[in-house]
């Protein structure tokens, strides 16, 4: 029934060239083609770019010609395809073309630095490759060297009569060594000291000078260490706190609201209870820090380092996290991700357990081993993401989108998708 649903949707029946990979566990027959739109295998957006075309003339992910998904720059959510693809004429030969994907509320942006040669339909994606001018004409060959005239090789001049060398005298005997002289007397063993007391213990080291700019509004740009220090409860909003090391440095209930850690290092760090709305952790070092119970709505993690970091009961709504490649054994339990935004991640052995993922855009998203258990998955949607050998035992996935493009392996089957132990 399912199939035939497919087939009777709108925009589906012209496009049977083009497999569908997108599908809604337990959706309605009629809800469909609410999905899966128009715009997959068809052609309908190709040549309304200039310099660009589409490979095989229809939409779809960009792929190389070995079926890779190459190497590309994922750039900030933007809103326009030509905003896309103006970004990619300004990098001239950097950019050999670009991918734009509109999926459920939001865009995404590919910048792709190896040559693609086709594309593979994906629900809401379109791929453009540039259109590269003709080639030079040869050159012409080169003259030849104009020939040079032949001239006789010079005459030797006579060779001087052998001398031979003078005679080789021998070496001087050396001179005979000095007499023997008596070593001079070893000083006198140096008299004991008289009594003294016992040392003073070394002077306490000063006070750290970047304490003194604890307060609202700081820059931290000139003083960047602050290790060990014992700041709960401060207050930080808005702040500038980028490269400053924070290794084991408690912040229980600090107030860090709009303060930007980019290409901080913070491990070990306590961030419990704090309140981090829109503050900005990219590419910072958070590895085994804690964020239990903190506020960290529409903060952003965008390539940071999470290993073993603890967001148990911590509330990421619209946080974004994306390029979250070093991530593994995350732990998510209790955690709201209402709205969140995962993308280009790997999870590898998280724990998601009592999460709220409701409406959650995941996009290349590896949980390999990881537990779910308990989840909200209500309205969810997954593209291109894998759970090989996750446990899903006892999950209710009713109305998950699970849309599987770049994954040549799966071929538009579900229970591919997951380790068949675990269903």
């Amino acid at each position: 029934q399912l199939c035939t649903a497919l087939l009777d949707a709108p925009g589906v029946a012209d496009s049977s060239t083009a497999p569908r990979k997108a599908m809604s566990l337990h959706s309605k027959a009629s809800n469909v083609g609410s999905y899966i739109g128009p715009h997959v295998g068809s052609g309908s957006h190709a040549g309304h770019l200039a310099g660009y075309h589409m490979p095989n003339g229809r939409a779809g992910g960009c792929r190389t010609v070995d079926k890779r998904v190459g190497t590309f720059e994922e750039m900030k959510w933007l809103t326009t395809e030509a905003t896309c693809a103006s970004l990619c004429t300004a990098r001239e030969q950097l950019c050999t073309a670009f991918e734009f994907a509109s999926l459920t509320g939001y865009t995404r942006c590919e910048i792709h630095t190896e040559a693609i040669s086709y594309t593979v339909p994906v629900n809401g994606y379109r791929c453009y490759v540039k259109t590269q001018p003709p080639p030079p004409p040869p050159l012409p060959p080169p003259l030849p060297p104009p020939p040079f005239p032949a001239v006789p090789p010079p005459h030797a001049p006579p060779r001087p009569p052998r001398v031979p060398p003078p005679p080789i005298e021998p070496p001087s005997p050396p001179p005979p060594p000095p007499p023997p002289h008596a070593p001079p007397p070893s000083p006198p063993p140096p008299a004991p000291p008289p009594w003294q007391p016992w040392p003073k213990p070394p002077p306490s080291p000063p006070p750290n000078p970047c304490l003194a700019l604890v307060r609202p509004r700081s820059n931290f740009e000139r003083c960047r260490y602050l290790a060990h220090a014992k700041l709960d409860r401060s207050l930080l909003m808005f702040s500038n706190l980028n490269e400053v090391t924070l290794s084991s440095t408690s912040l229980v209930a600090a107030n860090l609201t709009e303060a930007t850690f980019q290409q901080a290092v913070a491990h070990d760090a306590a961030f419990d209870f704090a309140d981090c709305d829109d503050a900005d952790f990219s590419g910072a070092d958070v590895r085994r820090s804690s964020f239990r119970n903190a506020t960290l709505r529409e903060a952003a993690f965008n390539g940071a380092i999470i290993h073993r970091t603890n967001f148990s009961r911590a509330d990421l709504r619209g946080a974004s996290l994306i390029g979250l490649y070093q991530a593994q054994s995350v732990v998510l339990d209790g955690a709201n991700l209402q709205g969140t935004a995962i993308s280009n991640s790997w999870l590898i052995r998280a724990s998601l357990v009592g999460t709220n993922l409701r409406a959650a855009v995941v996009d290349d998203v590896n949980f390999r081993e990881s537990l779910f258990r308990g989840v909200d998955f209500a309205g969810a949607t997954f593209v291109d993401s894998r759970f090989d050998f996750a446990d899903l035992s006892g999950e209710k996935l009713d109305g998950v989108v699970f849309e599987a493009g770049r994954h040549e392996a799966v071929g538009g089957r579900l229970d591919e998708l997951f380790s068949l132990r675990w269903l």
